[in-house]
């Protein structure tokens, strides 16, 4: 045990020494301690062969012949728990005219625990030692391709207690491999090929070291192979010290080695190792391309260092590719341009070797027209060579050929874009396809097409649908070029022209096309679908790929430009039950307000008189106040900056105005307030584009308007109740939902009996035809059409490009309801606003609620409407808005009210509906007729069309 002691002292005391850039007779020690299981197995006799990852750091210049890429790691079990870890790369590239450049690096560490000498009478100490190296080398191809030179650098850092070193080291050198010769009967059966190496290669590595190696290699494919090397070292102030090692594969899956080391003076003298490999585990395990065929070798060695020092022991994995290295496909030359002459194609491709030294590569060449069958057959090729060649896919190519040799002459039958690709392989068939670029098939052209895209039509369709069907797209190609142009794609762009900030762009069609001859026109029909309205770019261009080499390729694009078709629908049900009623009444809402003209405070004699036997306002309120003594009514007038008016006395004016009138008609002064200096004397609100909307908005704002206390409001705002005659209910509503991109210039409903009544209909937009209308179920003498029958309808339009466009027919069902009573209940909404103006709307829902309680043949539903103020599809949504507010309000009543009763109550609710401000409030008024209450044009019309319609009906 104390000479073990004595040995570690005298080595790390050799380790630590300082003078590591000195060119001394002794340098760091640790240096000596190789890396890689494999050489030391073969006695370190390494330096003629460095030809794997470890020539970084026993001969760069074996860079210069490596792999194409390699990585190995390494760990190393040394006498007295040292120990060394190693991991090493390289990667191949092309440089300096050279196929087989390199760089590399590695990261080497060796360490020891900490350990005392002195029995406890000093600390521990550790030792500690890093070497990282980076590396070039480049085989030198303008020379000859047997030579190679590299060249490496490494940073060395070495500790150990409180003592460090630092250092820096160069390697260069050369390394000859010679081609590989046939041994022929000198073989004796066994090996049929050999190589040589030699290598000569100086290190600064603290001292100037000399190394210089010879290395042979015979063998056969997938049999024995043994490798004999021997090395020569000379470091500085010191004699030779040679090296020899073996080593022996068999079928290159178990492998052994053995060598021997003349180095008394460093120890160690024999040397033992084995090996073994594993093929293609990521190609076997990921379904990989046999291009990524790999290998992973696992070594072990054992070396011995005497009786005192024991056995050193090392391991490592090596992983690298075993397939043919990249080549690339070099030129396909045309001898003639004249077919019928035998033009003649001079293909080209680059040498490429197999990495392993007895394997051989053939090569295997696919020329096609079709480019998808060459993708497929080199895709088919790469990944399964052995399939490929038993596959129809390699009978159905135009031509497959296995070579030896690098070029081909190739005569055609007939002109054309021809495709072609080169495939290497080894005798395992592990293939690689050859790059031009970063494509691996190239193209070549017999005689030159010239294509051109002379026309763009559009034939379109006369439908009106909600489908994305346009029509058909007529696109006529002529080849105007001297020979036949075959295989190539026609692509059909759409862009949408008309998407704000951008322009849309999507592939109507992608064509491959087989054949156009030269002089000849052809016509492509495409549909051509797309769900953007307005304006588009049709482009056609052929030959995107540029597969065919033409002499004007600036002609192979055409763009036009087109407006899509109107798109929409017209809609009713299927089925529709007429109401016919008997006499009843409705209620009308009434409207406390009471409007001016600009800067106006005079009170208009609308007002003061009843219209169509409906009572204005202020004779409404004469009458209710007398009804209720005990109620004052508060008048509040007001002014509208938007028009202009300023003079704030002129709203108190108005209001006193009002109290007069009503004085004038019966009513006690002391039942009259006029409020002054309130919240809404001023009025405006946000300013409107729509010329309409701004002057109906101001006309909103120049009113006087009348309140009470909120108990009061149902003596004196309650609804007013008139007789009604007989009719028809206009229950057969059409939705039209038509846009048309290039504007309309006329439509029409068309029936039978022709034409439908469309009397409501309200006017054409710009671009689109959004509305609802009725029809009462007259012909055009406004006589009642028979009922339980069917009644077909569609539309036409014309648009300003003076296209034609026709919905498809569709038919309603008209079937007689008769109900025995009829009574719509009217409650007026606040402006854009979903709640009632008054509180006591809400209440009048619990009545209903009542009556439907007591009547289980009654139905309801509830309806909403809008003004005209603002855009049409706000009072669409609004309208639906309260609609639903007042059929969820109601429901919840019932549940409060009618818990045991709800569920059958609740069936007879119908879905709430929304008109938005396509029905105008019409009445008919008993022994009056017909009767527009809603008139858009007078603000107390846009009121009663602010309005919640409860229908309530029973059916025989």
């Amino acid at each position: 045990m104390k000479y073990r002691r004595l040995y570690l002292v005298l080595i790390f005391f050799i380790f630590i020494i300082q003078n590591a850039p000195a060119q001394t007779g002794v340098g760091l020690p640790f240096l000596k301690i190789s890396s890689g299981a494999r050489q030391a197995g073969m006695g370190d006799a390494f330096t003629g062969v460095s030809d794997d990852v470890y020539a970084l750091q026993w001969n760069p210049g074996g860079l210069g012949h490596i792999r194409r890429w390699q990585w190995s790691a390494s760990y190393n079990r040394w006498f007295t728990d040292v120990y060394q870890a190693t991991f090493s790369f390289v990667q191949q590239y092309r440089a300096l005219k050279s196929r087989k450049a390199s760089w590399g690096g590695y990261i080497s560490y060796l360490g020891m625990p900490p350990w005392d000498a002195t029995g406890g009478l000093m600390p521990s100490v550790q030792a500690q030692h890093l070497v990282a190296g980076l590396a070039v080398g480049q085989r030198l191809d303008w020379l000859h391709p047997t030579l190679a030179f590299g060249a490496s650098i490494k940073g060395i850092y070495s500790t150990m207690d409180d003592f460090t070193s630092k250092g820096v080291a160069m390697d260069v050198g050369m390394l000859y491999r010679s081609n590989r010769f046939s041994l022929g009967p000198a073989g004796f059966g066994i090996v049929d090929y050999g190589y040589f190496s030699i290598f000569d290669q100086s290190t600064t590595e603290l001292p100037l070291t000399y190394r210089i190696g010879g290395s042979l290699r015979v063998g056969r494919y997938d049999d024995w192979t043994v490798l004999l090397a021997s090395d020569w070292v000379l470091v500085k102030n010191r004699d030779w010290v040679p090296a020899v090692g073996s080593e022996v594969w068999w079928k290159d899956l178990i492998g052994g080695r053995m060598g021997y080391r003349f180095n008394d003076q460093d120890l160690g003298e024999f040397s033992f190792g084995f090996g073994f490999r594993l093929d293609d585990m990521f190609k076997n395990t990921l379904n990989l391309p046999t291009r990524f065929s790999d290998r992973f070798e696992f070594n072990l060695a054992d070396a011995p260092y005497g009786d005192v020092l024991d056995q050193t022991y090392r391991g490592s994995v090596t992983h690298y590719p075993i397939a043919p290295e990249p080549f690339y496909l070099e030129e396909a030359t045309e001898f003639s341009s004249e077919v019928q002459d035998m033009s003649q194609v001079l293909l080209t491709w680059e040498t490429t070797i197999d990495p392993d030294p007895f394997d051989d590569v053939n090569y295997m060449l696919i020329i096609d027209k079709d480019p998808e069958k060459v993708k497929h057959a080199v895709s088919l090729l790469e990944h399964d060579m052995v399939s490929f060649l038993k596959s129809k896919t390699r009978d159905n190519l135009y031509m497959t050929l296995q070579t030896p040799n690098t070029s081909y002459v190739f005569k055609p039958e007939d002109g054309g874009m021809y495709h072609w690709a080169v495939a290497a392989y080894d005798r395992a068939y592990h293939a690689r396809l050859a790059k031009k670029g970063k494509e691996n098939f190239a193209g070549f052209l017999v005689a030159v097409p010239d294509l051109w895209v002379r026309d763009i039509q559009f034939q379109y369709s006369h439908w009106i649908t909600t489908t994305p069907e346009q029509g058909n797209l007529l696109i006529t190609i002529e080849n105007q070029g001297t020979a036949d142009a075959d295989s190539f794609r026609l692509v059909i762009l759409d862009t949408y022209l008309d998407a704000p900030g951008l322009s849309r762009q999507d592939t109507l069609q992608s064509i491959w096309i087989g054949k156009v001859e030269n002089g000849v026109d052809t016509l492509f029909q495409i549909p051509w679908e797309t769900p953007y309205i307005g304006r588009h770019q049709i482009s056609a261009i052929v030959d995107p790929d540029s597969l065919e080499l033409e002499i004007n390729e600036a002609n192979n694009r055409t763009d036009r430009r087109f407006i899509s078709i109107p798109k929409g629908q017209i809609l009713a049900s299927d089925s529709v039950e007429v109401m016919a009623t008997g006499y009843d009444s409705t209620e009308i809402p009434v409207v406390p307000e009471v409007y001016f003209g600009i800067n106006s405070d005079v009170v208009g004699s609308e007002y003061m008189t009843p219209f169509e036997s409906i009572p204005s306002i202020l004779m409404t309120l004469t009458e209710r106040l007398h009804e209720h003594p005990e109620v004052t009514l508060s008048i509040m007038g007001s002014i509208d900056h938007l028009s202009g008016e300023r003079d704030l006395a002129l709203a108190e004016n108005r209001a006193y105005h009002v109290k007069q009138e009503l004085i004038h008609m019966g009513v006690p002064a002391s039942q009259l307030n006029v409020v002054v200096d309130h919240p809404d004397k001023i009025l405006a609100g946000r300013v409107r584009t729509d010329p309409d909307d701004a002057r109906w908005a101001s006309e909103q704002n120049r009113v006087v308007t009348f309140s009470v206390p909120q108990q009061d409001e149902v003596k004196l705002f309650r609804p007013i109740p008139v007789a009604v005659d007989t009719t028809l209910r206009d229950s057969v509503r059409f939705k039209l939902r038509i846009v048309s991109p290039a504007q309309t210039a006329s439509w029409k409903v068309h029936g039978d009996p022709p034409p439908i009544s469309t009397e409501k209909v309200l006017a054409v937009a710009k671009d689109s035809l959004w509305q609802q209308f009725s029809w009462n179920g007259t012909n055009r003498q406004k006589v009642l059409v028979p009922r339980n029958r069917w009644y077909p309808y569609f539309i036409t339009l014309v648009d300003t490009m003076g296209r034609e466009f026709y919905t498809r027919p569709d038919s309603i069902y008209l079937k007689e309801k008769r109900t025995i009573r009829r009574k719509e209940v009217f409650g007026s909404a606040k402006f854009a606003q979903v709640e009632p103006v008054y509180q006591f709307y809400w209440d009048r829902l619990e009545q209903i609620a009542m009556e439907l309680a007591d009547n289980p043949a009654m139905h309801i539903r509830f309806e909403g409407h809008a003004c005209a103020i603002g855009p049409k599809d706000v009072n669409m949504r609004l309208s639906e808005r309260r609609a639903k507010r007042f059929t969820e309000a109601f429901k919840n009543r019932l549940r409060r009210l009618y818990p045991a009763q709800y569920a059958s109550i609740e069936a007879r609710i119908e879905s709430p509906e929304g008109f938005g401000e396509t029905e105008p409030l019409i009445v008919k008024l008993k022994d009056v007729g017909e009767v527009l209450l809603g008139d858009n044009e007078h603000p107390v019309g846009r009121f009663y069309n602010r309005r919640i319609s409860v229908l309530l009906y029973r059916e025989n």
